[in-house]
């Protein structure tokens, strides 16, 4: 799905197929992540503390996968300023409302999870 509307707005295939294998890999690292929780009731660690260690490497892999893919742009001179008007912005953070509040819960609870649990040594 993701493939042929990068290609369409002329994305070299492989920048293409490559965001997508990063984006679906990227799925696994940033909390909340069911491979986490597996992980961590498989090998008794805190469910809590894999989510705060996934958080931080996974924010500069999405950094860095948004670099890779505004490069091809940047080299030939064709990143621009796209007009993106104001109904389609309310829009974007109506739909986007309910992520960002789920993730802000699984964040919440991963840093309770942690400072009750820490070790006080």
């Amino acid at each position: 799905m993701g493939i042929p509307e990068m290609r369409k707005r002329g994305y070299p295939a492989g920048v293409a197929v490559g965001s997508i294998a990063a984006g679906g890999t990227l799925g696994i690292l940033i909390p909340p992540s069911v491979t986490m929780i597996v992980y961590g009731i498989a090998t008794e660690t805190s469910i809590g503390r894999l989510f705060l260690a996934g958080v931080i490497p996974g924010l500069l892999l999405v950094g860095l996968c948004m670099a890779w893919s505004l490069y091809p742009d940047l080299e030939v001179g064709q990143c621009g300023v796209v007009e993106f008007p104001r109904v389609h912005l309310e829009r974007a953070v109506r739909d986007s409302a309910a992520g960002i509040a789920v993730f802000g819960n699984y964040s919440g609870c991963a840093l309770c999870d942690v400072w009750r649990y820490c070790d006080t040594v």
